[in-house]
């Protein structure tokens, strides 16, 4: 069993400037239907310079580390590099060290037999289902709990 899910840093540099260029016209749309009242027109520059701020940053910060997103399994090990994440969201553990997998509405925590734990990201379109039926695959005898 081999899985891999990856994002490039290209990706995530495409996926800003298509999130920073639709920003400006739809928040014009929006100005224009309010008739560009002064809240309004206030309430989108702000719009604008938060979107800004928040995807000119991604873009630079994928840019500069052009580092990419990689979460892979196989018989024996689970690995997931993030680029930009905390520490906990990019490990390399031996999956028979896993006692227990916790599901939390959007959380998924690893549990491991040395009391150390590692979430597994969702971000970077990463298909966290999947690799929680492959980890339950590789040893059956691993806890799933829901809460």
């Amino acid at each position: 069993m081999n899985y891999t899910h990856t994002r490039s840093w290209q990706w995530r540099v495409a996926y800003s400037v298509a999130t920073l260029l639709f920003a400006y016209p739809f928040v014009a749309m929006i100005m224009h239907v309010f008739q560009w009242k002064t809240d309004i027109v206030v309430f989108g520059l702000l719009l604008l310079a938060g979107n800004s701020i928040l995807f000119g940053r991604e873009i630079y910060d994928a840019i500069a580390r052009r580092r990419n997103f990689v979460c892979a399994i196989n018989d024996q090990r689970l690995r997931c590099e993030c680029p930009d994440e905390p520490a906990e969201y990019s490990f390399d553990i031996d999956i028979a060290e896993i006692i227990e997998v916790v599901v939390d509405s959007d959380d998924v925590t690893l549990k491991l037999q040395d009391g150390r734990e590692y979430r597994l990201t969702s971000n970077y379109g990463n298909p966290r289902g999947c690799f929680i039926t492959l980890v339950m695959q590789a040893n059956p005898a691993i806890r799933l709990e829901r809460r």
